[in-house]
């Protein structure tokens, strides 16, 4: 789970100290870290403690086609769906399309478009070449 890690004991008499540093990924946002102490030498002599982690990270984000679409079933005068699947840690709060470079609106002056964006989906409707 925490991979490479420095972990560093102290002892001075009956007290032991125990420190781990690690520099957590989006991997271990909400996973539960726990120390546990025992005395095997004492009945019921072990005791624990958890911390959920949250882990704040930028999105990260995957482009791809819709799910039912291959890039060979890309047929002129059809409907081509995209995904846009992110993971962040907040939550995004915009998603924006651009095609080279430039902002993709769904309304333009004539009213019809072609382009349906809803969520983390972007239709184009009638592709053409």
């Amino acid at each position: 789970f925490l991979g490479h890690n420095d972990q560093v004991l102290e002892k001075v008499g009956n007290i032991s100290k125990s420190s781990l540093k690690f520099a957590p990924k989006h991997e271990d946002d909400q996973k539960v870290l726990t120390c546990r102490a025992e005395n095997t030498e004492i009945k019921d002599g072990a005791i624990q403690d958890s911390w959920k982690l949250t882990v704040y990270y930028p999105p990260i984000v995957s482009l791809r086609l819709g799910l039912e679409l291959g890039s060979d079933a890309i047929d002129e005068g059809k409907d081509v769906y995209f995904e846009c699947k992110i993971k962040a840690n907040p939550e995004i709060y915009k998603i924006r399309w651009t095609h080279n470079g430039k902002n993709i609106d769904q309304k333009n002056p004539s009213g019809e478009s072609g382009l349906i964006m809803s969520g983390e989906s972007l239709v184009l409707q009638k592709v053409k070449r």
